[in-house]
């Protein structure tokens, strides 16, 4: 670990309160460095609450950087403030053409935090609650009745929905699947028998409008099963294990903690989790009554790497070149390097991850559009 990034961890921790101070100032030099990592990490927002707390000779001293900071903080609330009402207007747009749905990820796991529009906002996503074939051939059909040919490639667990104020939207009729097909069984099983309870919890938005969101309980195995995906496909950031930071943070029974144990088994999460929460531990010093499982640490190492080296969903991954992101064929090629960079510490998703490629273009051919 660079002592850049020893002190973008330590700036982390003090504005996210888990530390009082800071352990070691910052140069002025490195304090574009910096906001380049949080850029990456898509944490600006949360990073600059801490620069607001410093000491005055502690922050910034060039102008012109704690200008930019600042400056983009703003811009991250704007957009959060937007997103908020959007998804409000989202998630009331589908009710009124007779469909029940639930916040995924973005402003639901915002609630939990302290300043929630300091966090680095995305699309907006949202779940649709049906029964799964209805959930799968409504949704398309919704989509595709509403934006015709525009309409985006239907995939195994969402549509494109298009855009609402340069806002991109996604139904998920699914909210997120692993490759195993053994594993993703038990997962799918699991946000079946949750779907009701995640209707029925409400959170409030913009201050009045109370919108469906999933429970904490829901959340410590779905977010854990959408950070294995994304380091599958493409990358994990920090943005997410923040995340989950605040999510673990509420607590839970040691009835819970085994009944989630149970069940990340049944859905081979168990190892990932324990890399994660090794992750918990050292970076957001989170106590052993807060882990869900044992912290991992060979397996946890490997992922705080694989998070610091390729930013937020591995936007910045130097490791992958242009024809990898540009073509299909070199992203083919650059997922099966991945998986065998992963073979080692995530077996079991690592060898589906392939096969679950070529199943899915039979799913896509099934669900194509009908002229």
């Amino acid at each position: 670990m660079s002592l850049l990034q020893e002190k973008f961890f330590d700036l982390l921790r003090f504005s996210l309160g888990i530390t009082d101070s800071l352990e070691a100032p910052i140069e002025a030099s490195e304090w574009d460095a910096l906001l380049e990592l949080a850029n990456d990490q898509s944490l600006v927002g949360i990073l600059y609450s801490g620069i607001e707390r410093l000491p005055k000779e502690l922050r910034p001293q060039q102008r012109q950087q704690l200008f930019t900071w600042m400056a983009t903080k703003q811009q991250i609330e704007q957009y959060s403030q937007l997103v908020t009402r959007q998804t409000v207007n989202v998630i009331n747009q589908l009710r009124s053409n007779g469909f029940d749905a639930c916040v995924l990820k973005g402003q639901g796991v915002a609630s939990l935090y302290p300043q929630p529009l300091l966090r680095t906002a995305g699309d907006i996503d949202v779940w649709v609650l049906k029964d799964q074939q209805e959930a799968v051939d409504e949704t398309i059909d919704f989509v595709r009745s509403k934006m015709g040919s525009s309409a985006d490639e239907a995939v195994y667990h969402h549509i494109g929905a298009g855009e609402v104020q340069g806002i991109a939207v996604e139904l998920h009729y699914r909210p997120t699947f692993l490759c195993s097909p053994s594993h993703n069984r038990q997962l799918q099983r699991f946000f079946r028998q949750q779907a009701p309870i995640q209707l029925s919890h409400q959170i409030t938005l913009n201050g009045k409008s109370a919108v469906p969101a999933p429970t904490v309980s829901f959340n410590r195995i779905f977010l854990l099963a959408h950070i294995s995906r994304h380091l599958l496909q493409d990358g994990i950031g920090l943005r997410q294990l923040v995340d989950y930071y605040y999510v673990l943070r509420q607590g839970f029974t040691p009835s819970e903690q085994a009944t989630d144990q149970q069940l990340l088994r049944q859905c081979g999460l168990y190892t990932l989790a324990g890399a994660v929460m090794y992750v918990m531990q050292q970076l957001f010093s989170l106590s052993a009554d807060l882990l869900i499982v044992p912290a991992d640490e060979h397996r946890g190492r490997f992922l705080l790497n694989e998070i610091m080296l390729g930013g937020n969903f591995g936007h910045y991954d130097k490791r992958v070149s242009a024809f990898a992101r540009e073509n299909r064929l070199g992203r083919n090629f650059q997922r099966l390097r991945r998986d065998l960079r992963l073979l080692r510490y995530f077996p079991s998703e690592s060898i589906w991850e392939p096969l679950f490629r070529i199943w899915h273009l039979g799913w896509r051919y099934r669900h194509r559009p009908r002229s």
